[in-house]
């Protein structure tokens, strides 16, 4: 049953459009000023996640920042067992030494491992004004034997793109878009429908920002979504039984807002890369 919250939320429209500004990604820098304020977080609604449906998805930390609850500031998910799919946006302006990745815990509560970064591979074309490309990747400097996701390719896109199909998004970032403090200490997803870019770039909605190389996903009345600490997480789907990958949290105005739909790099139309980015 689905529960009506929103999970990765955004201090404001504004916090979200403002990578361009700032030299590191906002959502890892204020994970360095929760630590300094040890600020008392409060869970509002959700639902906590199956973590065996989920064991392919990591915590990306600040790396200067002891506590795993408070250095957590974006996900990202193996897509083989030494390489970490996740948002350009989430790396860039970051050195290796900057990030460590939390593998084999679904609660930030000192549980998992961590492990260094050998590379962060980000696409040359990304675009932090429009979003473009928001796609990198982390090669660590040890193997696991975590199973990875399997990503969607390009040559089976047709069997996705179909409106109203569900996707399932996970994160432990905000479950109150208006609250910093309403960080999630277990990891969280919701169900959301699919849309058309032509309903996510109606002027009401994302007003033709929605580019091939995206989609979007969320509900007309709003509720569900992603937030900030979501950023470089999966959007998922069912086929055969089976989870694929279909997305990586992208971006959006004010979470869970109505017709805001959340927006996601489209994997499939980077397969080419990413098969030469792991090979790194």
């Amino acid at each position: 049953m689905r529960t009506k919250f929103t999970l990765f939320g955004a201090l404001a429209a504004a916090l979200l459009l403002c990578h361009v500004a700032l030299a590191k990604p906002p959502e890892f820098e204020l994970a360095a000023k929760r630590w300094m304020n040890k600020a008392e977080f409060k869970i509002v609604g959700g639902q906590d996640a199956d973590p065996s449906m989920y064991r392919w998805q990591v915590a990306l930390l600040n790396a200067s920042v002891p506590n795993v609850f408070y250095a957590q500031y974006c996900s990202g998910m193996f897509i083989t067992a030494t390489a970490v799919l996740t948002a350009a946006h989430c790396v860039e302006g970051l050195s290796e030494k900057e990030i460590s990745v939390l593998v084999g815990a679904s609660t930030l509560d000192g549980t998992g491992k961590t492990i260094d970064i050998r590379k962060i591979v980000l696409h040359d074309g990304y675009n932090s004004s429009s979003k473009e490309n928001d796609i990198a990747v982390i090669l660590l400097a040890a193997s696991t034997a975590i199973d990875p996701v399997t990503w969607l390719d390009t040559n089976h896109e047709d069997k996705l793109f179909s409106e109203n199909l569900d996707i399932y998004v996970s994160g432990w970032g905000l479950t109150d878009p208006f609250s910093s403090n309403s960080k999630s200490k277990s990891l969280k997803d919701a169900v959301v429908p699919m849309q058309t870019n032509d309903t996510c770039n109606r002027s009401d909605a994302h007003n033709k920002r929605v580019l091939e190389s995206m989609f979007c996903a969320g509900l007309h009345v709003g509720g569900e979504d992603t937030c900030l600490g979501d950023s470089g997480g999966p959007a998922t789907y069912v086929a055969d039984g089976k989870r694929m990958l279909a997305g990586i949290v992208s971006w959006g105005a004010v979470c869970g807002l109505p017709k805001k739909y959340g927006v996601y790099t489209r994997v499939s139309r980077f397969s080419d890369w990413l098969r030469e980015a792991i090979s790194r």
